[in-house]
């Protein structure tokens, strides 16, 4: 017979998963994401403010997942793609990126983007966010 579900253990579970993100560098904090973007502070702000760059929170800090900066990324479609998630929670959206879709032939929609499939992720996107 399997444990009763304890929201305690979960939170814990799901706090230290986030916690060696952090550690491993796959989320970056946002001001190191600004300066590996190029960007001024006014520029990254916006990108936030638009929704173009998405974030998650870890221990009350505010940190960019770090496939922004894959090369093997267009990071403009990336941020189209976010965009489109609109007020979906960051950890939503981190998961919407990182997760494989049926509708993407089993692909995340990193790996989708990184084989052109742009027009297919917006629909994912469009999709998860619902009507």
């Amino acid at each position: 017979m399997s444990e009763p579900f304890n929201q305690r253990v979960f939170e814990q579970r799901e706090l230290h998963g986030r916690r060696q993100l952090v550690h491993s560098g796959l989320v970056l904090p946002v001001a190191t994401a600004r300066e590996r973007f190029g960007v001024n502070p006014e520029v990254m702000s916006q990108l936030l403010l638009k929704r173009r760059v998405l974030t998650v929170d870890v221990d009350s800090e505010q940190y960019v997942p770090a496939f922004y900066l894959s090369a093997e990324l267009d990071r403009r479609k990336l941020e189209d793609v976010a965009q489109l998630l609109g007020d979906v929670s960051g950890w939503s959206k981190y998961q919407f990126f990182t997760t494989p879709k049926a509708s993407l032939n089993g692909l995340t929609p990193l790996d989708a983007l990184k084989r052109g499939m742009v027009e297919e992720v917006k629909d994912a996107a469009t999709a998860f966010t619902g009507p």
